[in-house]
């Protein structure tokens, strides 16, 4: 299987180097949303906000690693049924189809090169906050940061199988991934600590998955705190993946199944 990975990144490379411009506008693009942010930031040097101090006070640094894994958490919704959409639209599902390979696997290879690139891109802001804006993690706790990142995919990734099975059975635009990115990104605290909100909101926080996801990273990289203190974030997260990783597998292959039937699997 690793070689068939492989070969579809390297294809992949090839597409996405050949459109030079596109590359240009991704660098772009990611500046154009941190800078807004990298200025808001400079409102609070002369007094950081107590809602701040649990995470070391930076605020661009803590806004830094929302928008990473924002952008993380978009990549993996749209991971799979982006992978099936594009290879409907250059009429290479049917081709990809006919190979040996068993439907799942190809379905799990399609959404494991987006995935690929999804981590590339959560690195990639990282990189941009340490080249451009100094942004440092003198303290990082890298070993629990990449733990919480592993339980992340999971849990993000069961998400994309439910949204590529909506994608599978109706057809039409997902109304699972604007739900989970909108409710997400202002529940879950990616702009701004979960402590601003009012005390019911903070209660419904505690029941979306990425509120977990941002404490436990921003905690481990920004504070270098150790796993024992981030023990319930990561039981959480370790019980959400356990949960819906093997459900979404279920709704997929459901969904997958009856798709073959109808004959519609190629048609988008």
């Amino acid at each position: 299987m690793l070689h068939k990975l492989l070969a579809l990144l390297k294809r992949d490379f090839f597409v996405t180097s050949s459109y030079k411009l596109d590359f240009l506008m991704y660098w772009i693009h990611a500046l154009a949303i941190l800078l807004p942010f990298f200025f808001i930031a400079r409102m609070f040097n002369q007094a950081t906000p107590s809602h701040l101090f649990p995470y070391g006070g930076d605020y661009f640094a803590f806004v830094l690693i929302g928008l990473g894994i924002r952008r993380y958490l978009s990549h993996a919704l749209h991971s799979l049924p982006g992978a099936i959409g594009e290879e409907q639209g250059l009429g290479t599902l049917e081709a990809l189809l006919a190979t040996p390979t068993s439907f799942r696997k190809t379905f799990f290879l399609l959404s494991l090169v987006s995935l690929t690139y999804a981590t590339l891109s959560l690195f990639f802001y990282l990189f941009l906050g340490i080249l451009l804006f100094q942004v440092r993690f003198p303290q990082a706790n890298w070993p629990v940061a990449f733990l919480i990142l592993l339980l992340t995919t999971v849990t993000f990734y069961a998400f994309g199988l439910l949204s590529a099975s909506f994608i599978l059975v109706f057809k039409k635009g997902n109304v699972v991934e604007p739900l989970l990115e909108g409710f997400s990104s202002f529940l879950g605290g990616v702009y701004f600590p979960v402590s601003l909100l009012p005390s019911w909101l903070q209660g419904v926080s505690e029941f979306v998955p990425l509120t977990y996801v941002l404490r436990g990273l921003r905690l481990s990289l920004l504070q270098g705190v150790p796993l024992s203190t981030l023990g319930k974030d990561c039981m959480i997260l370790a019980l959400l993946s356990g949960i819906l990783f093997p459900v979404g597998l279920w709704v997929f292959g459901k969904a997958l199944r009856k798709a073959k039937q109808d004959g519609s699997l190629v048609h988008y």
